[in-house]
């Protein structure tokens, strides 16, 4: 992928930047050196989002901190995506991480051949996906065997929409700033900018990767799980977000930085309609989490059901993965009495479950706001068809799919862009305790509950509205009393945390001793109930 429609003063000043980058830093010199400095993508966006300090970048510090490809580059995991899975051996020449032994390991277990043209355009088509921004028609040379200039999950694969880059010149000219911050998200998207200032569009980019796309050939089957690639956890949005080194302003923050913009609530009614005349309150006076784990629930249970869908297309070969079914149907402890078992009571032998976290948030989210009879009803239909037969009645489980996602996309029409207000934010939080043990079989979902009460919580500390202090206490203590069980709020972030194995093996240990009825009393008790 090449950038186009560049400037003169663009490119002369990508010259400039670029040749003075490496020696900023010893840090960010040896990051460039690894996967990064001969990238285009990155030399681009780092003309002004790398080095502050500079005349060119220095007009916009109001609206963006413009190092924020420094945070990204040097601090954030996603940067290192597809260099901690490049396939290398034991004794390969780019190191010993052991992600990388594992990656050389899975795909000569999946008979990729890696270290063949056409092994390694396998690893490209199914790995490189998620882990690299690969798009399929994409043949530059950066995602080619032997490639020195690597990309993980560059800047354009989140800000960019495929190959238009109209938007680039158009939103770094000189005199382009209000006139572009002002434009319809809509007009920018036209021109190839992904706006991700509204949680509905963080959420759905987020969501390809870390539950899936098919038909972006953006899927861990389980063939992959058995030759040994990491669990794909639960995924709270919020807490994800938080977990990033972050190399952006939080609406709150974005609002007090252009406090002297004459244009500050035009750009906040573009973006995110009439959310700041919500009872007289201000941007940074609203409860946002709230609302990031409301809709951050319903896009991940969507983007689920969409796979779902795909999956029952006439042609498609991922019907009947058993990555879509909730592990444990098979993979369960070997104990008397069982807590699954007896949650279970009444379900088919040889009918395994659907995955079954992506609906634990979602659920409470619907039962905040209204009745939630009509999803419940339509959740009821996807698992009868699911239960007809061995894996589901192909054709009525992709239409029962369709009608639960387009009651989920109605919901999320009404919520959309809004913060929530004190009295939706306290009842989202009873319904969170209400979950019913049935769901906490899950320890994913399980997960899910914790990370979306201890954000709230934090949040609500910070705006001056805290919750009771016994009530904090047991937020505090949730999943904790639970010994060696205790459910992990923990999310490796950060580029010196390799996920395998220091933090896997520890988390699989966790799900393997999780105690549901535990953790569904502490969730009884977080109100005095």
């Amino acid at each position: 992928m090449q950038f186009r429609h560049l400037s003169f003063l663009a490119t002369t000043i990508s010259l400039l930047v670029c040749s003075l980058l490496p020696a900023q830093s010893p840090q960010i010199d040896l990051a460039l050196n690894q996967a990064w400095k001969e990238n285009s993508q990155v030399r681009l966006c780092g003309l002004c989002h790398f080095a502050p300090g500079n005349d060119f970048a220095a007009r916009d510090t109001d609206f963006c901190q413009m190092i924020e490809a420094r945070v990204w580059l040097t601090n954030d995991k996603h940067a290192i995506a597809r260099r901690r899975i490049e396939p290398v051996g034991p004794k390969g020449a780019e190191g010993n991480e052991a992600s990388n032994r594992l990656s050389y390991a899975i795909v000569n277990k999946l008979g990729y051949a890696i270290d063949t043209e056409v092994g390694y355009a396998k690893f490209r088509d199914n790995c490189l996906t998620c882990h690299a921004g690969y798009q399929g028609q994409d043949a530059s040379r950066e995602f080619e065997k032997g490639a020195t200039n690597r990309p993980g999950i560059s800047c354009s694969v989140c800000h960019q929409i495929g190959d238009d880059t109209r938007w680039i010149d158009e939103h770094s000219g000189l005199n382009a700033k209000q006139n572009w911050r002002t434009r319809d998200p809509k007009l920018k998207a036209e021109k190839g900018m992904r706006s991700l200032v509204s949680v509905d569009a963080q959420a759905e980019l987020c969501l390809k990767c870390h539950v899936g796309d098919i038909q972006q050939n953006k899927l861990v089957t389980h063939q992959m799980y058995a030759a040994g690639h990491p669990p794909l956890p639960s995924f709270e949005l919020s807490s994800m977000l938080d977990a990033m080194p972050r190399h952006w302003r939080t609406n709150a923050e974005l609002y007090q930085s252009l406090q002297n913009d004459p244009n500050r609530e035009l750009y906040f009614r573009q973006n995110l309609g009439n959310a700041s005349d919500n009872d007289g309150k201000t941007i940074d006076q609203l409860n946002w989490k709230a609302q990031t784990v409301a809709i951050g629930a319903i896009v991940a249970q969507q983007q689920y059901l969409s796979m779902i869908e795909q999956s029952a297309l006439p042609n498609s070969k991922s019907w009947g993965d058993y990555a879509f079914y909730d592990c444990a149907s098979c993979h369960h402890e070997l104990k008397l009495p069982s807590q699954r078992q007896a949650a279970r009571v009444g379900s088919i032998p040889g009918r395994p479950r659907l995955t079954e976290w992506p609906h634990a948030l979602s659920d409470a989210a619907l039962a905040t706001f209204e009745d939630a009879s009509q999803f419940e009803e339509a959740q009821s239909a996807l698992h009868l068809a699911v239960a007809e037969t061995p894996f589901g009645n192909r054709k009525l489980v992709a239409q029962r799919a369709n009608e639960l996602s387009s009651l989920l996309s109605r919901f999320r029409a009404k919520i959309n862009n809004k913060a929530l207000k004190p009295v939706y934010v306290n009842r989202f939080l009873v319904a969170l305790a209400q979950t019913p043990e049935s769901q906490l079989i899950d320890y994913h979902a399980a997960r899910q509950i914790n990370w979306a009460f201890r954000g709230i919580d934090a949040e609500l500390l910070a705006l001056g509205k805290p919750l009771p202090d016994d009530v904090r206490r047991r937020v505090a203590g949730l999943g904790m009393e639970l010994g060696e069980a205790r459910v992990s709020s923990e999310i490796p972030g950060g580029q010196s945390r390799d996920i395998f194995p220091s933090f896997i093996d520890a988390d699989l240990k966790r799900q393997a001793d999780y105690d549901a009825r535990k953790f569904y009393g502490q969730l009884r008790t977080l109100f005095g109930n």
